[in-house]
């Protein structure tokens, strides 16, 4: 049986874990490189029974950062064989102002990257708002609840 995998990752500005979903039992790492400075080792850590995984940046020492490069790889699938799935992303500096009176959310981006901002209210319910950074950076989306 063929057993392949795909990396879904969390990777959040100042947040002081990696977190996403893999296929059930199979091992996260992660490699954070700063701009110009020594790669970091993290993990392994296990997936749980519904995929998900939470790696602490502890051995970084620092929250992720602008420029941090996160190569991310899962391995598992059999005894003897290890099937691979590799995601690499280079944090991109973004701004973020919200106006609780309309409740938009502004900001800057790279030109052309899709921003997705997240909101969860007080029930733990969360929600993910979408927009694309115009040609100048710029984005803006209405976040109303659904």
């Amino acid at each position: 049986m063929l057993a392949l995998a795909t990396v879904d990752a969390q990777i959040t500005l100042g947040a002081p874990a990696l977190r996403g979903r893999v296929t059930a039992g199979w091992e996260v790492s992660a490699t954070v490189t700063a701009a110009g400075g020594s790669p970091v080792k993290i993990g392994p850590v296990t997936a749980g029974g519904d995929g998900s995984f939470l790696m602490s940046l502890q051995p970084l020492g620092r929250p992720i950062a602008v420029g941090d490069n996160v190569d991310l790889r899962a391995t598992g699938g059999g005894q003897h064989i290890n099937w691979f799935s590799h995601h690499i992303n280079q944090v991109k500096d973004i701004t973020v102002t919200l106006d609780r009176s309309s409740d938009l959310a502004t900001g800057t981006a790279p030109a052309g990257e899709a921003v997705i901002l997240s909101a969860e209210d007080m029930d733990g319910r969360q929600e993910l708002f979408r927009a694309t950074a115009d040609g100048a950076g710029a984005f803006s989306v209405a976040m109303a609840p659904a």
